[in-house]
């Protein structure tokens, strides 16, 4: 929770449709708006933990659709930068 999640068109006609509109069950809405063929970015922070599905609304039809499943944050597990896991040991080792 609290993440965000970018998605970046860098060709062809597309939008991110997440509203809860076409998906009632998301937890919550989040919608790039009308499909746009412009190189575009669009990020959304979740801030409600469940299951979200989304699409692209031109091209759902042909299966152009995604899942996002946010979790409550683990206390157990400390927040790690991937940067931190591309390390190698003092043998020369990937950790």
């Amino acid at each position: 929770m609290g993440e965000q999640i970018e998605w970046i068109n860098q060709g062809g006609l597309h939008n991110v449709n997440g509203s809860t509109i076409s998906f009632p069950s998301n937890p919550e809405d989040f919608f790039s708006g009308a499909p746009s063929s412009d190189n575009w970015s669009y990020i959304h922070k979740f801030n409600t933990a469940g299951e979200y599905e989304y699409q692209c609304d031109v091209h759902a039809s042909s299966g152009m659709k995604g899942s996002i499943l946010v979790r409550k944050k683990d206390l157990n597990y400390p927040d790690i930068a991937v940067r931190q896991l591309r390390t190698v040991n003092s043998d020369g080792v990937l950790d």
